[in-house]
């Protein structure tokens, strides 16, 4: 049972990770697109 606990607890981490990851990404792109003034 406390396995199993771990466990869910690491894959919902590592998946907030990635979606913060992805954002992120995305964000630094937005910034990167931008003309240069």
């Amino acid at each position: 049972m406390k396995n199993i606990i771990i466990s869910i607890i690491i894959v919902s981490t590592s998946f907030m990770f990635i979606k913060f990851d992805n954002s992120y990404n995305i964000y630094a792109e937005r910034l990167l697109n931008q003309p240069q003034k």
